[in-house]
């Protein structure tokens, strides 16, 4: 199979209209050209949603808490708190 579309992948000159076009099955090229423009069509993947709840931001323990605070002795209490807003 040829790479055309790769190797010379310009069919019209910048300052005229389109006179030619890649035909493009399922966004992938075909290696033939085709007369006249392209239809418009927009090729965009839609993005799957962001799962809600499970262990996306999860809370500490007081052990855990006492043992964070024990590794950062420059944290005070109440200063996160203010920081958030």
């Amino acid at each position: 199979m040829s790479e055309r579309f790769f190797n010379d992948p310009i069919l019209n000159s910048p300052y005229e209209r389109p006179s030619r076009h890649w035909e493009l099955v399922m966004a992938i090229p075909t290696q033939r050209d085709l007369p006249g423009r392209r239809e418009s069509r927009l090729i965009t993947p839609i993005p799957r949603p962001k799962k809600r709840g499970g262990k996306g931001e999860q809370t500490l323990t007081s052990k855990q808490s006492r043992q964070w605070r024990a590794a950062n002795p420059t944290y005070r209490p109440g200063m996160y708190s203010r920081m958030k807003k």
